[in-house]
């Protein structure tokens, strides 16, 4: 006779798992009672959903309890642990031949988007033949009108993206810039980007995601055009640095703002909290669908931060070529020479991608984590970039040369190193995301100063002194 028995009861802890609903409760049961018996009154006892399969007992380790033994004959211990769930059919193993194996595995494969990878071949081959016998913008036009017919005739978001990529290269082409069209040239790719944006919605072919992509890429592209007209960093003018430099804080205004804009945006509503004498009811009130509003701003978000990396990512490694033309060449007139701006341009990009890596560290989406890691890794190149360029047209390296390299080489290290030391990151407090939206927020405040240089506007500003 156990121990369980010569005490005549026994406490036990009945855990019930049926879908969503899950409950335990500790009882001292009779220990001459089955499980079988007592399963009824337990039910009742925590209001358990009936059910029309048969009960599963286990322990905690997984060992099956039989339901019309005794407790005491059961094994069971002094505060043992039931797990008591619907018992599911264990299914039949599946023995297969070698060639069976293989026929399986072939069909878990997924063709389905082999078409439409054949049909944008097909495209690419359409605007070189259609080069033969038309302009380049005549040819990149009647692809575009061809992604249009195929985005009709099946949604599907290649074809989309494609279409607004031909609008937007279709107005470039147009108008065929020379460095002093260049913002001419942006302005008629921005005019065929948002009317093949607003084709897209009448034809209802656009989703929030691809509209907020395009919408984001106009919102800094314009910026990019008015920069032309900036003298740039250095007494020579450098338009491109000060497009580049203007763009990024765009960018980075854009990065600050991007949270509270989509859900604005998708219509969501803060919940509010009754004032002082208000009537209660005021927080109450909730948002019929609310969900659906949720989702939008989630993929208004996404398309947001995937515009940002696009721009970025150029406007990036644009800023750094800051100083490193030769002169007399072609690219002296758009980037500059004799390093000027170069430090201030280490100093943006080093800025901007704390400024990044910071905000997306604490996303919780895949798209927008992705993108913004995108342009983080973007800034680390060209952070390297830039450092190399620099170190290779100096003879005699300076203070400034050697910073900028063992930065880069350090950077370098980090994240070649980062799959080793990565898994000892340990979760986010609560007081270290504060700290980390601080330092957010002075890496963001620095850049904006820094972008104003490298455009020009200081230098502007002492000339009209």
């Amino acid at each position: 006779m156990t121990a369980a028995f010569a005490t005549h009861s026994i406490r036990l802890t009945f855990r019930f798992h049926v879908g969503d609903y899950y409950k335990e409760a500790d009882l001292a049961l009779p220990a001459t009672s089955s499980i079988g018996e007592l399963l009824g009154e337990v039910m009742d006892l925590l209001s358990v959903p009936s059910l029309t399969k048969t009960w599963k007992v286990t322990t905690v380790g997984g060992r099956a309890i039989d339901m019309t033994t005794p407790l005491h004959q059961t094994g069971l211990q002094e505060a043992s642990i039931l797990i008591l769930r619907p018992e599911e059919p264990t299914p039949a193993p599946v023995i297969r031949d070698a060639a069976e194996a293989l026929a399986h595995d072939a069909a878990e494969a997924h063709l389905g988007q082999l078409p439409t990878w054949w049909s944008i071949a097909g495209m690419a081959g359409l605007i070189v033949l259609a080069c033969a016998f038309l302009p380049p913008v005549g040819a990149v036009a009647a692809a575009t009108f061809a992604c249009l017919l195929l985005a009709l005739w099946r949604s599907h978001a290649a074809y989309t993206c494609l279409f607004l990529l031909g609008c937007t290269v279709s107005g470039w082409l147009a108008v065929g810039p020379t460095l002093d069209d260049v913002p001419l040239a942006t302005a008629a790719s921005i005019s065929c980007l948002v009317t093949g944006t607003v084709a897209l919605h009448l034809t209802q072919r656009s989703t929030p995601r691809i509209t907020a992509t395009a919408l984001t890429l106009v919102a800094l592209t314009i910026p990019a055009a008015l920069g032309f007209f900036l003298p740039g960093p250095g007494t020579q003018d450098s338009p491109g640095i000060a497009a580049a430099a203007l763009t990024l804080a765009t960018l980075v205004i854009l990065l600050a703002t991007a949270p509270g804009l989509s859900t604005r945006l998708a219509g969501l509503k803060v919940p509010q909290l009754p004032t002082a004498g208000q009537d209660l009811a005021v927080s109450d009130s909730t948002q019929p669908d609310v969900d659906d509003r949720a989702r939008r701003a989630g993929c208004i978000y996404d398309g947001i931060c995937l515009g940002m990396a696009a721009v970025g990512s150029a406007a990036v490694f644009l800023l750094a070529l800051t100083g490193t033309a030769d002169p007399g060449s072609p690219l002296a007139t758009l980037v500059g020479t004799a390093h000027a701006g170069t430090g201030f341009a280490f100093a943006l990009i080093v800025a901007l991608t704390g400024a990044v890596i910071l905000h997306a560290g604490r996303q919780g989406r895949a798209y927008a984590s992705i993108a913004l890691m995108c342009l983080a890794m973007a800034c680390c190149l060209a952070l390297c970039l830039l450092a190399a360029l620099t170190w290779s047209s100096t003879s005699d390296p300076g203070f400034g040369t050697w910073a900028m390299a063992l930065i880069a080489f350090a950077i370098l290290a980090a994240i070649i190193s980062l799959p080793l030391w990565a898994r000892f990151i340990p979760q986010w407090e609560p007081t270290t995301i504060v700290w980390c939206e601080r330092l957010e927020a002075l890496a963001i405040a620095a850049c904006l100063p820094l972008s104003a240089h490298l455009a020009g506007i200081f230098l502007l500003i002492r000339g009209l002194g």
